[in-house]
């Protein structure tokens, strides 16, 4: 296929030119600059980028199931074509097989419905020719560790930790882009320091990406106690630059968000930090939304002494106490309260309470906002999904996307009820439509969610325009460029979309090929 008389932007932040580009298969043959009479689809007046890669996302989940388009519709509308799943400790696939625990990975927002996927190279060769966008996949700590000891607290034996070292070398030997941790969520939140430098140690060795969800982003929160004075959101970076500066790992901070008014203070330290790791000799980055607000699930929030507590200690009266008083003093310290939680998903559980906060069914029961809290998560049975807002601000969104460390992602997945995350449908174009709107570097905007991730992750042959790079590749309209803020609607300007060579996307209607275009990228 010929594109021809495009304005072409590479995807390195080089500037960008008139000319054309023959695909062949799935791949780009031949790039050219200047006007080109032969047959071919004219894009004159249109903006030929790299597909977007999205460098945080949980669409692991979704490959190679009957329904997978559902799923990747709306991110391929945004003209994404690539994803780093596998983020947040959870991934998919690769854990250890015939694990009595496998019904738990996922952590409550995610399934893999009854499906062994224990082995990474038959889960790949499974997914192939079903899927519908591409996927580069992290192996996940909190999998392995579900599957290896269940969610118990505990520390793992000795051989426990060797095991999960092994599995960790072997799957990134098979394939999996790095390891990623989730030190909010159960149970990685119960892993010492010793366990995540062995993890750090092994992905070192493979020359990798250690994705890590800090134990904290808020300036108090129930990972640390509140005799703690500095902020804890920088504890739980400091915790991270320590890890990177000692073992050397490449390391993604993952959405760096900062939760609560009264953590919005702590940018510019939080930035200083991982700018002193690189010149340490640290090699860090992070990754942000472009909206102020994230997916979690209901949970999130609660301290980890009370998640590991078995029901009937949690009804206890002293138990209640304690939690009631963390609960509103982390409150009135960070400045988030339970307006800002909105209930999206209940799986079918109470679907009644989708759509309104925290704050507003507290008014409706006539009961405290915690009691209402805690009869959410009873209800739902602590499976619900919510979007949590007060995440960041405009002038945050600002300082960080401009950042030279900062790389672009949506952290976002549909579901097949409730209210969707309208981070789905907009929030890589956002980005670049920012980037017009405030007069800053388009093409620097643009690497931050091509090459850029494709380099940190090791993607080869993608992010770039490029002769013998596979044809990944969005045409735009950027005077028609737009979005709808916290709308279920796809952004406007996203003429056309190639993904490996397919056209899965022209004038607003996928193609038949859209269903099988991706494919399993091995790192």
């Amino acid at each position: 296929m010929l594109i021809k008389n495009a304005r072409i932007h590479p995807g390195d932040r080089q500037a960008p030119f008139i000319g054309w580009v023959r695909t062949e298969g799935e791949r780009i043959v031949e790039l050219g600059e200047g006007e080109c009479g032969e047959e071919g689809l004219d894009a004159s007046g249109l903006d030929l980028t790299p597909g977007f890669i999205d460098a945080h996302s949980h669409n692991d989940y979704f490959v190679g199931r009957e329904d997978s388009p559902y799923f990747f519709e709306p991110f391929v509308r945004q003209g994404i074509t690539s994803f780093i799943t596998g983020n947040c400790g959870s991934s998919a696939a690769g854990y250890f097989e015939s694990s009595a625990y496998s019904h738990l990975i996922g952590g409550g927002l995610f399934s893999i419905e009854g499906r062994d996927q224990s082995h990474l190279p038959s889960f790949i060769e499974r997914v192939t020719d079903r899927m519908p966008l591409n996927i580069a996949m992290l192996a996940g700590h909190s999998t392995l560790r579900i599957t290896l000891n269940g969610k118990g607290s505990e520390s793992l034996s000795d051989a426990q930790l060797e095991q999960m070292v092994k599995k960790a070398d072997q799957l990134m030997g098979e394939g999996a882009a790095g390891v990623s941790l989730g030190l909010m969520y159960e149970p990685s939140q119960y892993a010492p320091k010793e366990e995540l430098l062995a993890l750090a140690k092994v992905v070192k060795e493979h020359n990798k990406v250690l994705s890590v969800h800090a134990r904290a982003f808020s300036k108090v929160s129930t990972s640390y106690p509140l005799t703690k004075t500095r902020p804890h959101n920088l504890l739980a970076l400091q915790e991270m630059v320590d890890l990177a500066v000692e073992t050397g790992v490449k390391l993604q901070y993952s959405h760096m968000i900062f939760v609560g008014r009264q953590s919005w203070n702590t940018v510019e330290e939080s930035l200083k930090l991982i700018e002193e790791a690189n010149l340490s000799g640290a090699d860090m980055m992070f990754d942000m939304y472009s909206l102020d607000f994230g997916a979690s699930i209901i949970t999130v929030v609660l301290p980890g002494w009370y998640l590991s507590s078995p029901p009937e200690e949690r009804k206890k009266t002293l138990a209640k106490i304690r939690l009631f008083l963390e609960v509103h003093i982390a409150r009135k310290t960070l400045g988030f309260d339970f307006e800002d939680i909105l209930v999206t998903n209940t799986h079918g559980l109470a679907t009644e309470l989708e759509g309104k906060t925290v704050q507003e069914l507290a008014n409706l029961w006539r009961m405290k906002p915690l009691d209402a809290y805690l009869q959410v998560i009873e209800r739902t049975e602590e499976r619900a999904a919510v979007l949590m807002y007060k995440y960041q601000n405009e002038e945050i969104i600002e300082r960080l996307r401009n950042h030279p460390l900062a790389l672009y992602m949506s952290d976002a997945w549909m579901e097949k009820e409730g209210v969707q995350n309208f981070a789905c449908y907009y929030s890589l174009p956002k980005f670049l439509k920012l980037a017009l709107d405030n007069d800053t570097d388009f093409e620097d905007a643009l690497h931050k969610m091509t090459s850029g991730v494709a380099d940190r992750y090791q993607m080869k042959d993608r992010g770039r325009i490029k002769e013998g790079h596979y044809a990944d590749l969005v045409l735009l309209d950027l005077s028609r460029l737009n979005y709808k803020e916290n709308r279920e609607e796809y952004p406007t300007g996203i003429e056309w979309v190639m993904n490996n060579g397919k056209v899965v996307l022209e004038q607003g209607k996928l193609s038949d090929d859209f269903a099988s275009s991706g494919k399993f990228i091995r790192v």
